[in-house]
Parts: C-alpha cells; sequence; structure tokens
C-alpha cells in the first residue's frame, strides 16, 4: 500500500510534536512493508526537493514564511501551492492520504485534492486551529486561570474578531469545516476533550487516536546521564526541574518561572532547566528570571533531541507542562512518563 503524509513541518526543520508523531508513524508504517512518502514544506530555499530523512522518502516545498495576517487568509485554501501538491498527488499516486498539521502552508484545500486524486483521506488533528486562529483559551478564565465552563468549547465569530482583529477571516471557519465534512475519509483527533471541541464547532464524525511513542527512544543508560551533566556543567546536588518545548507564552513558561520563588521557599535546592530554542524569547525569560532573582537557579540548554533529551528526562526530578491553552496531547507529558 502506498502511503503520502502531509504536513506544514517535520523534522529537522520543525521541532512540533505533530512532525515528530508523521515521522513516528511513517517509520512504524514502512517497516510493516508500505511504501511511505512525506510531503512537507520547508522555509528555507535550499532544502527544497526530494531527499531521505532517517530512512523515510522525503518531499519538501519552499515557501517563505509568511505573517499571522497572510496565514489566517491562506490557511483554508493556498493558490500558491496547489498545482505542486496536485503534481506530487500525481507523481506518488497513493491509496491513502494521512494529513496533519497544513493549517500554516499547505491549507486545508490539501483535503480537497488529495481526495480528487482518487486517495482515501484521514485526517488528524492536533489542536484547535480546525476552527480557531491559535490554540484554544477561551474557555479559560485569564484572571483566574481555571476553566470557566467544563466542555464548553464552542468558539464565537465575536471572540476571533475581538482576538485577532485585521487577520479575522470570516470565510475561514466555514470553509475549513466544509472541507472536513466533505473530502475526509476519517477524521481522527488527539483526545477526547479535542474531539469535543471540533464536534461543538461543527466538525462531525470526529473519532480518537491517542499520540503515541517509541518507549525505548526515551530510556537513557547511565553513562548517558552522566555525560549529560558533564557537557551541561550541571550539579548534582541540585532537583530539576524540566520544561521543554516551544518557547511561547501559551506554554506557561512565563507563570513557571513565576512559581519558582515558591518552590525554592519549599525545596532550596530546585533548578529550572528549560530547553527551548536560543531565540528572542528566550533573552526575555532570562530577563524575567534576572528580575525574580533566579539567575541562578535557572538553565538555558537550547532544543535539545535525542539521547540528550532521553538523557534530561531521566536526571531530572519534575518534568512540567503547564499550558495555558487546550494543548490536547503534548508528546512531552509521554516521552517523560
Amino acid at each position: 500500500m502506498k502511503i503520502l503524509y502531509i504536513t506544514d513541518d517535520f523534522p529537522p526543520y520543525s521541532i512540533g510534536g505533530a512532525g515528530q508523531v508523521v515521522l513516528d508513524s511513517a517509520r512504524i508504517m514502512q517497516s510493516l512493508g508500505n511504501d511511505v512518502v512525506v510531503l512537507s514544506s520547508v522555509e528555507v530555499e535550499g532544502g527544497a526537493g526530494e531527499g531521505e530523512y532517517m530512512g523515510i522518502k522525503v518531499r519538501r516545498i519552499f515557501y517563505p514564511k509568511i505573517s499571522k495576517f497572510a496565514r489566517a487568509w491562506i490557511s483554508p485554501h493556498n493558490p500558491f501551492v496547489g498545482s505542486r501538491v496536485k503534481k506530487i498527488l500525481k507523481d506518488v499516486v497513493p491509496d491513502i492520504v494521512h494529513i496533519h498539521n497544513v493549517h500554516a502552508i499547505f491549507s486545508f484545500a490539501t483535503l480537497k485534492w488529495a481526495k480528487n486524486s482518487g486517495a482515501k483521506v484521514v485526517y488528524t488533528a492536533h489542536d484547535t486551529l480546525s476552527f480557531s486562529y491559535t490554540r484554544l483559551y477561551d474557555f479559560i478564565d485569564k484572571v483566574n486561570p481555571v476553566c470557566k465552563k467544563d466542555n464548553d468549547y464552542k468558539v464565537s465569530w465575536k471572540f476571533l474578531l475581538r482576538e485577532n482583529k485585521k487577520s479575522f477571516n470570516p470565510f475561514r471557519a466555514p470553509i475549513i469545516r466544509y472541507y472536513l465534512n466533505k473530502y475526509v475519509d476519517r477524521i481522527l483527533a488527539v483526545s477526547v476533550e479535542l474531539k469535543k471541541a471540533m464536534e461543538q464547532n461543527g466538525i462531525r464524525n470526529v473519532s480518537v487516536l491517542y499520540n503515541g511513542i517509541n518507549i525505548e527512544d526515551y530510556r537513557a543508560s547511565s553513562g548517558e546521564v552522566e555525560d549529560l551533566f558533564i557537557k551541561l556543567k550541571l550539579n548534582k546536588n541540585k532537583k530539576f526541574i524540566f520544561f521543554g518545548g516551544r518557547g511561547m507564552s501559551d506554554k506557561g513558561t512565563e507563570v513557571l518561572l513565576e512559581m519558582l520563588p515558591d518552590i525554592k521557599s519549599e525545596i532550596p535546592e530546585a533548578h529550572m532547566l528549560m530547553a527551548i530554542g536560543k531565540d528572542g524569547y528566550q533573552e526575555s525569560l532570562a530577563k524575567l528570571a534576572n528580575s525574580l532573582g533566579l539567575k541562578d537557579s535557572i538553565s538555558f540548554t537550547g532544543l535539545m533531541s535525542g539521547r540528550d533529551l532521553a538523557s534530561l528526562f531521566s536526571l531530572s526530578y519534575l518534568v512540567v507542562v503547564p499550558s495555558l491553552t487546550m494543548d490536547p496531547a503534548p508528546l512531552m507529558n509521554m516521552q517523560a512518563m
């Protein structure tokens, strides 16, 4: 059987959980004897073309980074990639097209193009971007961050307009909903709550399929852990609290830092490890840490993957993912467990 995966982001050019899920799924399906190809986009012009990643055939199309405003308008239908996607569908002739995150580049019109190719189409939702512009937080009280009302995820157009202002596209949600309900053979959500949210916002016939990981990938030997202690120059007498992933406020990173003084009053040896990208956001977190008197109680490791990530889990006293939005199934929770 020939399977084509389509996703905006795919390793090694991305760090998102969806890309990792696609990679793991593709490797498993290929090991079962299927012919697997991944189609992804890349912002680096030299990265476009055909190649392989970890034994998986990958086709990448170049598409420059776009603004939030542009993304709101092209996420339902991006005419600038249509001809290239249709050509690859014609070249590959897949039996199944499994589509993951396509809200930024490929657009939800990919569902229609895939279905018109004659393939069976599966769509996996990893977040709320099939009906919202960002991760969903409307159901959380901003002042006192708890759920306003259990299981009420209906998003109003007034909320979308208020939050997105000039980037608000009144046609976005209806078009995406139309594509999902008409051109997809199976819609999958990675958690029960995400399924509820999708159905409350007009997306029908959603099933739940949880993400999975290869457990052995996240077990580190004592030697690997020792090497990482040395590499990161860490004090073994500390109790490490580990956060890793995209450095964004919706993941609760600032709240986590603001909690640390209280934690240290109870556990003086507590030390924060943050494995996020070395960018402007890390600099702002470092300034926040300094303002809280935490300069010596936090270490930024940069993004970690592979054996180093497994070792980080092993040496940590606590791994935390304090998301302030609907974050349906963060891989880090499973990897840490």
